[in-house]
């Protein structure tokens, strides 16, 4: 059965203080598909998965997910700023990327450069780019809610 992928699916209640329940699907040929965008409501549950890298590239030829390659675009394009929204070990994380450098605004950032800020298996709702400096009261979007390979278009298309 080559191309099985079993995927869980964390399903989130929509009211607060009610259980988290887990569901199991399998979708044949989901391994080739590196990546699944999907949100949606079953009755009063939200179930909200992101941009999960399964293999080493996608069907259209991105890496897998690597935060380096947000630091390098900030690098090469200092007027902008990246606001990643990310999925960790089951806990919502809202990541800044600013000139090659990133912090997070929810968990503790570590001093320790060799830490992984988002690691590979993270879950990437969206990206959004933003003009520079960051201004939390006024934001100034350019574009929100990239998938992780919109975003990797964007920066091939940046390089040309």
């Amino acid at each position: 059965m080559e191309g099985l992928l079993k995927l869980k699916c964390h399903l989130q209640p929509s009211i607060p203080g009610q259980p988290l329940a887990v569901a199991s699907h399998t979708h044949a040929n989901f391994a080739k598909k590196a990546t699944a965008l999907f949100s949606f409501r079953i009755n009063n549950l939200k179930r909200t998965t992101g941009t999960c890298c399964f293999s080493s590239t996608s069907e259209s030829g991105s890496p897998p997910f690597n935060i380096a390659v947000l630091e390098d675009y900030t690098r090469t394009v200092p007027s902008e700023l990246l606001l990643v929204h990310a999925m960790v070990d089951d806990e919502e994380d809202e990541v800044l990327v600013y000139r090659g450098h990133s912090s997070s605004l929810m968990r503790t950032t570590s001093s320790n450069l060799e830490d992984e800020l988002l690691p590979p298996d993270a879950i990437i709702n969206g990206i959004d780019r933003m003009e520079g400096p960051y201004n939390p009261d006024t934001p100034k979007f350019i574009e929100k809610g990239l998938s992780w390979d919109e975003f990797v278009n964007l920066q091939r298309s940046k390089a040309l």
